[in-house]
């Protein structure tokens, strides 16, 4: 899939759930919000685990590059097995 005409690159999520993909998600935004809230752009509504407003993913420094940001939840967030802010 080619990137709009600024040059963003859509992202795409993979979510899974019990070690088995359940749904995949492609986004064209620059920063997406995570979380069980009903305003967040990639809802994940069916863990406990998952604060109300999660984590944030932005992509606003460029196609290469993209942040995770963990925003203070509960049980944090966790990437390759280790608990992670940004």
């Amino acid at each position: 899939m080619a990137g709009d005409s600024e040059g963003r690159v859509p992202l795409t999520f993979h979510v899974y759930q019990e070690g088995r993909l359940a749904r995949t998600e492609v986004m064209d935004r620059d920063v997406v919000k995570i979380g069980s809230h009903a305003g967040s752009h990639l809802r994940i509504d069916d863990d406990d685990g998952v604060s109300r407003i999660h984590a944030v993913v932005d992509g606003t420094k460029g196609a290469d590059e993209v942040e995770l940001i963990d925003l203070d939840s509960t049980n944090g967030t966790i990437v390759n097995g280790k608990r992670i802010n940004k």
